[in-house]
């Protein structure tokens, strides 16, 4: 192409020689004023020149003349025009031929191939001198084309060389790589057949466990709906909600997931639970199992349950250990005086008996009631005892009066507010606010406390006139000897039953 362009350009510049470019663009021009002249013999006939006024010029003979000087005019501008047109066309081509650096010769230097030759070659080549339709400009392209065009030829031969070599040597390097990936992709496609099989196996699998565990908590259903009826009685004042319970995982990995609310918001299970509401749902989790149909067990057995439950959950236990108790023997082992204390509050039937270790190891059972009860018995034991010094029974049997008195006061007051709606918390807080037997006796007769001075009347008005004495009697027993001690314990038991009595 660039041989094919040379010769074009040359070819073109003999021909803008030979044609006289000058004389022939003179020659335009005279062709065009004799037409005008022609024009004008033709329209006024013979005559004077109308440009010199030579007489007689414009006749026939010129007229034959100057035809035939304006055909031989118009040739020569003919061949003029084409000439050019040539020599155009020509350097329109050759120029098509020269670009900017291509991109392929810009990324070979990314390969470690050196472009430096090759890029300054091609941007001589790519800098011809400005189109000119002369013969010189036309001589000068020529020129340019075949003085460039060689050291680019070179420059590209070496590294299309270098290209080739460095091919070869990742072809080398590939080889190896490429069979090995032959032999992957058999493995592979094989593999992906294999695939397609396990996949439907993963499949069924996930179905499979999927019943499964749609089977299992459709068994679990009812164990956990009575767990929630469970839970609604032992969270009394909780703000802890369960919704439900499902079993997760599989293998050694079971677990039980609880969904609850705080407050009516979700929140992740056991994580926002007190030890007190762990406590109250293992419970809420152990007895619908124990006392289902398909237990093997006709009694339940529970060892400290109360274990940082506060009162309220104490008192919810209570109701739900009451209402298991009513088909089957529910035995229950604490050191805490707070459950048998509700059964009291609640009025709830139980069977509450202390169980001691003395010395070596004999073990002694007894029904206890109340502590009320309690007290007034050891007191009256204590009366009657005859190995024990009389002024040790003078102080001590006051004492435990007092205490009987005291706690019958407790048992009244926290039935009357808890049974009207108080929370655990404010009872106890009104009961540990009195500080004396008065305090507590007014407490428990009017509710109120601050009312001590009105206790003495009351118990005049409506218990016997004895019962204030029995009460200065016990506050003042434990600082002075008692002559009586059997009567005092009578007269404060018969107290503690009239207070039963009388107050709601």
């Amino acid at each position: 192409a660039v041989a094919d362009s040379v010769a074009q350009l040359t070819g073109a510049a003999a021909h803008m020689e030979e044609v006289g470019s000058s004389a022939a663009g003179d020659a335009a021009a005279n062709a065009d004023l004799l037409s005008a002249a022609v024009a004008h013999f033709s329209k006024l006939g013979p005559g004077d020149c109308p440009v010199c006024g030579r007489t007689g010029a414009l006749d026939d003979q010129w007229l034959a003349v100057t035809a035939a000087q304006i055909e031989r005019l118009q040739q020569q501008a003919g061949a003029l025009r084409q000439a050019t047109a040539d020599a155009q066309a020509a350097s329109r081509e050759a120029l098509l031929l020269v670009g900017a650096v291509p991109e392929p010769l810009g990324q070979a230097g990314r390969v470690a191939i050196d472009v430096t030759a090759a890029t300054a070659a091609w941007r001589d080549w790519a800098a011809p001198p400005p189109a000119d339709a002369t013969a010189t400009g036309l001589r000068a392209l020529a020129d340019h084309l075949s003085r460039t065009h060689s050291p680019l030829l070179t420059a590209a031969a070496a590294i299309q060389a270098a290209a080739s070599t460095e091919l070869e040597r990742r072809q080398d390097a590939w080889a190896p790589v490429a069979s090995a990936l032959a032999s992957w992709l058999a493995t592979e496609k094989s593999g992906r057949e294999a695939k397609s099989v396990t996949d439907r196996i993963k499949k069924v699998e996930v179905w499979v466990k999927a019943a499964n565990d749609d089977l299992r908590n459709a068994r679990l259903r009812p164990f956990a709906e009575g767990t929630a009826a469970l839970w609604r009685q032992l969270r009394q004042e909780s703000n802890v909600d369960l919704i439900s319970m499902a079993l997760t995982g599989t293998n050694t990995s079971r677990a039980v997931d609880f969904e609850v609310t705080v407050d009516g918001n979700t929140a992740p299970g056991l994580g926002v639970m007190s030890q007190g509401e762990i406590n109250a749902l293992a419970l809420s989790v152990f007895l619908p199992r124990a006392t289902s149909a398909g237990s093997p067990s006709r009694f339940v057995v529970l060892d400290d349950p109360v274990q940082a439950m506060d009162p309220s959950k104490v008192d919810g236990m209570a109701r739900v250990l009451t209402d298991v108790a009513a088909d089957r023997q529910v035995v229950v082992f604490t050191h805490d005086d707070r459950l048998p204390i509700a059964l009291r509050n609640l009025q709830l039937p139980a069977r509450v008996v202390e169980v001691s270790r003395q010395s070596e190891s004999v073990v002694s059972v007894r029904p206890t009631r109340d502590p009320a009860t309690d007290d007034l018995d050891d007191a009256i034991r204590l009366a009657s005892g005859h190995d024990i010094p009389a002024q040790v029974t003078a102080r001590v049997v006051p004492g435990l009066c007092r205490s009987a008195i005291e706690e019958a006061c407790f048992e009244i007051t926290r039935q009357r507010r808890l049974g009207r709606g108080d929370s655990h918390s404010s009872v106890e807080d009104a009961l540990a606010a009195t500080t004396t037997l008065m305090t507590k006796l007014a407490l428990a007769v009017f509710d109120d406390a601050d009312r001590g001075g009105d206790v003495y009347t009351w118990l005049n008005q409506h218990v016997g006139t004895w019962a204030p004495d029995t009460v200065k009697t016990v506050n003042k027993g434990a600082h002075e000897s008692i002559t009586d001690p059997k009567r005092l314990v009578d007269d404060a038991r018969r107290l503690v039953k009239r207070l039963r009595e009388k107050l709601p």
